[in-house]
């Protein structure tokens, strides 16, 4: 029988620069529904694409710390 090797958690988190303030090539009314979201939604995945090095991290990180600093429970998880 295997024994059980005990989780440590890991206190991870974004960079202080990467902020929904700090992204500076959003289209209009991008930053403030990704606000919007981290304050309101409830249990559901955002998932954002684009191509690469157009910022789709950053904006997830910066998503997810804006929720955590209101209050709310978020995770960045990267699928690939």
């Amino acid at each position: 029988m295997s024994t059980a090797t005990p989780q440590l958690p890991l206190a991870l988190g974004s960079s202080p620069d990467q902020r929904i303030e700090t992204y500076l090539h959003a289209a209009s009314g991008v930053l403030e529904a990704l606000r919007t979201a981290a304050e309101t939604s409830a249990g559901e995945a955002l998932c954002v694409s684009g191509p690469a090095g157009s910022g789709k991290t950053h904006l997830l990180l910066a998503t997810a710390a804006h929720a955590r600093e209101a209050g709310r429970r978020s995770a960045y998880v990267a699928l690939g």
